[in-house]
């Protein structure tokens, strides 16, 4: 079956849907991606007719028999601006992301490569964070000790993983990315979102080694000042301020 549509409980109506097994696997596209379905229906191999039937808005699912999406399968899908990622077998695609995003990465990026200690590394997506055969995220931003890096990817978690919010990532980003984060031990989780008139940062914390506390969350001109995993110090609307004249 090859299905676009969404997560259950969340508004929507039906897009598209081919008949086939019964045994799915299934790939999240954010909204405003849902042109990914078409170039992934064709990449599929043998296709069945079907009648149109079923719509949701997050998620698309592809008859690959029992098997799941593998890292080598995302090592050939094409170099076309979107965001690929493995959860458990299940692949990610995120849009293109805009202004933003990039400004408020940018600027994030710059203020913790400065804060740094040496034996840490700030990179910025595209970099996979490899866990297994079947699960690869690739952070809009990762700090990660020098040590555990290769030259290709992180087969480590991350110390630090940042997602900044786009509208059509912010269902993924809050929910199903900082699980899996959390599932992956990443010690840090931040969310930026650059919304130009109330941007904001909210911050996680792993405790218990599986569960996320959120430590901290401000909003425009207050002062975000986390000690771990080094200290830093900006607000905000620092990230966005390049969006103004």
């Amino acid at each position: 079956m090859v299905r676009v549509g969404g997560n259950p409980g969340v508004g929507s109506r039906p897009l598209l849907a081919f008949g086939g097994s019964s045994r799915p696997v299934r790939v999240i596209i954010d909204v405003g991606c849902i042109c990914a379905a078409a170039s992934l229906l064709f990449m599929s191999g043998p296709r069945k007719t079907g009648a149109v039937h079923e719509w949701r808005e997050h998620a698309m699912s592809i008859d690959l028999g029992s098997r799941r999406f593998t890292v080598q399968d995302l090592e050939a899908f094409p170099e076309d601006g979107r965001r690929y990622e493995l959860v458990d077998g299940e692949l990610l695609v995120s849009p293109a992301v805009g202004w933003p995003h990039q400004e408020a990465l940018g600027a994030l990026f710059v203020r913790l490569h400065r804060a740094s200690p040496p034996e840490y590394r700030v990179l910025t997506a595209p970099f996979a964070v490899r866990q297994d055969l079947y699960t690869e995220l690739r952070p809009d931003l990762v700090v990660a000790r020098y040590t555990d890096l290769t030259l290709k990817d992180l087969p480590a978690a991350p110390v630090l993983a940042v997602e900044v919010a786009s509208p059509s990532s912010r269902l993924n980003d809050t929910s199903l990315r900082k699980a899996a984060h959390a599932r992956l031990g990443s010690r840090h989780f931040w969310l930026v979102d650059p919304d130009l008139e109330v941007p904001s940062v909210t911050a996680w914390e792993l405790v218990g080694g599986s569960d996320y506390q959120r430590v901290a969350r401000v909003v425009g001109d207050e002062l975000f000042e986390p000690q771990r995993p080094f200290p830093v110090r900006f607000a905000p609307a620092d990230l966005v301020a390049g969006l103004r004249p």
